[in-house]
């Protein structure tokens, strides 16, 4: 597939994604892959270097909404596993894929879980 499709997962909203937009996009994954050709590192290392400094987990609204809400609830099972990811953000943590995903449909216009205003 072209490299801009393989890249609409990453979007909340692909299809509000303009047409110049894809095709900027387009134009900058097909450079970036002249740029690894003429490089000649190996994947593995690319990968390796990337997952460097770029975290897998990062503290996203939703999740800390809900286990800001389960807290209040007395259940503080997700404010440990929370704190369990992202002392270590960088590494894999086995069965947690689900806390590294972006947020959900369902968050999206719930309070807390996707926009927040300057007293949150």
């Amino acid at each position: 597939p072209e490299p801009v499709n393989a890249l609409l997962a990453a979007y909340y909203v692909p299809e509000q994604l303009t047409h110049e937009i894809r095709q900027r996009i387009d134009a900058w994954l097909r450079s970036y892959l002249v740029r690894i050709r003429a490089e000649k590192v190996a994947p593995q290392q690319r990968r390796a270097a990337m997952h460097a400094v770029n975290p897998k987990f990062v503290l996203r609204n939703y999740l800390a909404q809900l286990a800001i809400d389960d807290a209040h609830a007395g259940d503080y099972a997700k404010v440990n596993e929370l704190l369990d990811v992202l002392r270590t953000p960088y590494a894999e943590a086995a069965g947690k894929d689900e806390l590294a995903r972006k947020r959900p449909d369902w968050a999206r216009h719930r309070a807390g879980c996707s926009m927040l205003s300057c007293s949150s």
